[in-house]
């Protein structure tokens, strides 16, 4: 299901210093890295990615062994139920969060925001099976995030 909204938002009026602009770099173990050398480390994501992994992982072990004994896992699933989408929803407030602060760092300099372009990396780029889920799951900041007129304030 998709639905369309219509947002009002405010133009920023930024002025631009002339022919600067930051430049940022995405990655995996550093979600972002600007031209200005500060980086914003994806350890956090990291260790959430882990932690919610295992924890899927065990609950639907126990269900499966209770399911063949021939008990209903009903607490189990409705736990995983639970837990669904907390993952996401974490990274979607971690790329939230440093979007801000990269518009913020642009615009209070007067520059612009150069993103690199990782459209289709992942059709270019074969993973090992450990590497799968870890670059299944990468930064996703696009330039629509990082719009200084999608930007309504803070918060």
């Amino acid at each position: 299901m998709v639905a369309d909204h219509e947002i009002s938002v405010r133009q920023a009026q930024v002025d631009l210093v002339e022919n600067r602009v930051v430049g940022v770099d995405l990655g995996v173990a550093n979600l972002a890295t600007d031209s200005d050398g500060v980086r914003h480390s994806g350890e956090g994501l990291e260790a959430c990615r882990i932690r919610h992994h295992t924890q899927r992982r065990d609950l639907q072990k126990a269900a499966a062994g209770r399911k063949r004994r021939g008990r209903r896992p009903k607490a189990i699933r409705r736990k995983l139920r639970d837990l669904s989408g907390r993952e996401s929803r974490f990274r979607k407030d971690i790329n939230h969060t440093l979007s801000q602060s990269l518009v913020a760092k642009a615009q209070d300099t007067g520059c612009g925001l150069a993103l690199e372009d990782l459209k289709g990396i992942c059709d270019r780029t074969r993973f090992r099976k450990a590497q799968r889920a870890r670059m299944g799951v990468g930064p996703s900041i696009s330039s629509e995030h990082l719009s200084p007129t999608r930007r309504k304030g803070p918060g």
